[in-house]
């Protein structure tokens, strides 16, 4: 069974470092206003589902399902993870809920029960050896983050969980 992502619908849960699936709780992927950044929050049953779509260059687009209902959508625009730079304006990267969206990419790690996913932003800078993930900050943003590639200290890179969610 391959433990590539593939297209579909799915509630986006941030897996801590250092902790190993399954675990009760966390944080989901949730958008609040368009423009605004992406948060991570516990909302157990009212997550909100995202539609993963494949690019032609093998990267993903994470974008809302067109819900003319949802209170955080435009009604027939799609809105999706977009970061934002510059970074003069968004220090952090920050993912924000946009009609442009980036393009990540997305790799497994793990398989089974515990296969979890990293998410690359490759629009951030051309640090050479630093490689820009999806994060949640302390303040439960969603941030696209520099991690040094070379680096001893044995960072821990960012997870996530892609759940299925069938209508």
């Amino acid at each position: 069974m391959s433990t590539e992502l593939q297209p579909g619908r799915y509630s986006i849960r941030y897996v801590p470092p250092g902790i190993e699936l399954p675990f009760e709780g966390g944080l989901y992927a949730n958008p609040k206003e368009i423009h605004q950044s992406i948060v991570g929050e516990a909302l157990g049953p009212r997550t909100q589902v995202w539609d993963v779509e494949a690019t032609k260059d093998g990267k993903f687009t994470i974008v809302r399902p067109n819900n003319k209902n949802d209170p955080a959508g435009s009604s027939n625009a799609l809105l999706g993870w977009s970061v934002g730079w510059p970074k003069e304006l968004f220090p952090k990267g920050m993912v924000l809920l946009e009609m442009g969206y980036t393009e990540f990419e997305i790799k497994p790690v793990g398989e089974g029960e515990k296969l979890v996913y990293l998410i690359r932003d490759t629009s951030g800078s051309s640090i050479p050896e630093t490689k820009y993930y999806i994060t949640v900050d302390n303040e439960q943003q969603l941030v696209s983050w520099p991690f040094d590639m070379n680096s001893s200290e044995g960072q821990l890179l960012p997870h996530w969980q892609f759940l299925p969610q069938f209508d």
